[in-house]
């Protein structure tokens, strides 16, 4: 199912308010924005630096700076007699106001006469007690592998347009490498790391794999609990564990997701005395896939 449709379902459920984390708000604008053509109420988009706009192909419609105001625009909404889908970015400072919090109650309570939809859309969002049991979360899925092939090809083209008669130099394996280790990136930030791959030197080389993969880590702030390992190794360098090499060797293309019918393996355990070359492997592993290596803190994860 793809976005578009699984947003107006989650519209069409009589849900009057429902929540969007996601740090991709053009993405989400564009959802409303094809969303809005399937609805048959009109779509608003609120912040507080425009105001009330409307998203939907309806008749024209100014943003109104009396409604930059949380308090007006809340006012405005649960005055209003025609349902309407109302798209609130970056509420979350305003949430937890007594008033805000009561207007966004009143205004979800009463849904059932007038079915106006309440969307908060903000990188963290943190709903009030009274509001949960009226409050649903819509989750806008990460790109796809071929989406991210789009993006990166597409990024190669305007660097190709700004340098006239040059092109992006890569080959496939690391054109596959790149768009793997962008998976778990919204849009925007595939883009803007699928361009700092090949602003400098045009060319999407093995050796700009690391640098994308730390700055995709750091992108995604795990607070101390995951960290990005920028040293790697090597089969080469690591000594014996010839059953391991060999184990390996033989799954390599499972582990990539490229063996037909088969689900990719989540992972191994390694289990050994200390200096056996536990830690050595992996990171053998890590540079000679071409895939982050990243080391999960036991210490952090049990003080969360």
């Amino acid at each position: 199912m793809n976005d578009t449709r699984e947003l107006v379902l989650t519209l069409e459920s009589h849900i009057p308010i429902i929540t969007i984390e996601s740090h991709d708000e053009q993405r989400v604008r564009h959802l409303f924005a094809e969303v809005a053509v399937h609805l048959n109420k009109p779509v608003f988009s609120w912040s507080m630096t425009e105001g009330m706009t409307r998203m939907d192909h309806g008749d024209s419609f100014s943003a109104q700076s009396h409604t930059k105001d949380p308090e007006a625009m809340l006012g405005q909404i649960k005055a209003s007699t025609t349902p309407g889908v109302y798209v609130l970015m970056d509420f979350h400072p305003f949430i937890d106001e007594p008033l805000h919090t009561r207007l966004l109650k009143e205004i979800a309570l009463n849904y059932h006469t007038i079915s106006h939809t309440v969307v908060l859309v903000s990188h963290q969002l943190s709903v009030p007690n009274e509001l949960k049991r009226l409050t649903a979360s819509y989750e806008v899925a990460l790109p796809t592998l071929d989406q991210l092939d789009r993006i990166v090809r597409d990024a190669a083209n305007d660097w190709a347009k700004a340098h006239p008669g040059k092109k992006v130099q890569t080959d496939s394996a690391t054109l596959d490498l790149l768009i793997r280790n962008l998976q778990g990136l919204s849009m925007n930030d595939a883009r803007r790391l699928a361009r700092k791959a090949i602003v400098d030197d045009g060319k999407i080389t093995k050796e700009d794999l690391p640098r994308i993969s730390k700055a995709k880590y750091d992108m995604l702030d795990m607070e101390g609990v995951l960290s990005f390992e920028y040293d790697t190794a090597q089969f080469s360098d690591v000594g014996g564990l010839k059953r391991l090499k060999r184990w390996l060797d033989q799954r390599k293309m499972a582990f990539h997701g490229e063996a037909q019918g088969l689900d990719a393996p989540k992972g191994i355990m390694l289990l050994g005395v200390q200096g056996g070359g536990k830690s050595l492997a992996a990171k053998a592993v890590s540079g000679s896939w071409g895939i982050p290596l990243l080391r999960l803190d036991f210490g952090a994860l049990y003080n969360e």
